[in-house]
């Protein structure tokens, strides 16, 4: 539940932002109440998000097969290439991201390609349900991930099967790997 006297003010949201430093969770707590209640906030955030007007470019690189340029490689490739950059609606998705972002601070995701279909599929998981465990060399944080989430989505077993067949099969394999051992909850 949400207090909006709260946020009356510029002063006492300052103070409860201030407040809210020394506790991670408070803040962010706090900064999506914000974004929802506090008109401010909330057009600050939009107007980060959106002030990027996203523009990509695909650079293709000719192919070689065995020494001897292939031509008819090449563009099905580079057709291939624009298909997939044009399916990651990069225009919507990152102002998207950047507000998830804004609002509690990161953003877990995953990404697969999908050969079936030749798209790239991006999956933003809830931050409640992961984790950091650790960084790779490039200082990428590594995830876990809390496969209860899908228990406590209360759908009943046909609903949970649909969303599961959206999901990856990483995921898949590890809520069923907890579904046999409570304990691999991660």
């Amino acid at each position: 539940v949400y207090k909006s006297s709260t946020y009356n003010s510029a002063s006492a949201v300052r103070s409860l932002l201030k407040n809210s430093l020394t506790d991670n969770n408070s803040l962010i707590d706090s900064s999506k109440e914000l974004y929802v209640l506090n008109p401010i906030y909330s057009s600050l955030i939009s107007y980060l998000s959106d002030m990027f007007i996203w523009r990509y470019k695909v650079t293709p690189h000719k192919l070689y097969d065995g020494g001897s340029k292939s031509s008819a490689n090449f563009e099905e490739i580079y057709n291939l290439m624009l298909e997939i950059v044009d399916g990651l609606n990069i225009e919507t998705f990152f102002p998207e991201l950047l507000t998830t972002i804004f609002v509690e601070g990161e953003v877990n995701l995953i990404t697969q390609g999908n050969e079936e279909e030749q798209a790239v599929d991006t999956i933003i998981l809830p931050r409640k349900y992961c984790r950091r465990v650790g960084k790779t060399q490039f200082r990428t944080p590594i995830i876990e991930f809390d496969y209860s989430f899908f228990t406590d989505l209360g759908y009943n077993d046909e609903q949970l099967k649909l969303f599961l067949e959206t999901v990856p099969e990483e995921l898949q394999t590890g809520y069923n790997t907890y579904l046999k051992d409570q304990n691999m909850r991660w």
